[in-house]
């Protein structure tokens, strides 16, 4: 994983987002406020193709949690670990 972060910002919703990630296409999505109904598809996508959920701290994501991370297994922890410095 990169050293430090970089802020993107994209305008399309985060279901289109995710739906890549569950694809295989886009290794992570994070997000740190923003729609949180629009997460709750894309979420159940990305968890149904063996995709990790979490807030970007790790800990177990909720409608109510504050950031959120959409992950291929093999770089969740990675990425949970960069984002949450």
């Amino acid at each position: 994983m990169l050293f430090d972060a970089l802020v993107v910002r994209t305008s399309v919703p985060a279901t289109l987002h995710l739906a890549n990630v569950a694809a295989g296409r886009t290794d992570a999505f994070w997000q740190f406020a923003g729609a949180r109904a629009d997460l709750l598809p894309g979420a159940l996508l990305v968890t149904e193709a063996g995709g990790r959920i979490s807030d970007a701290e790790g800990r177990p994501w909720t409608p109510e949690s504050n950031s959120f991370l959409a992950a291929a297994p093999g770089v969740h922890a990675q990425a949970a670990s960069t984002l949450s410095r």
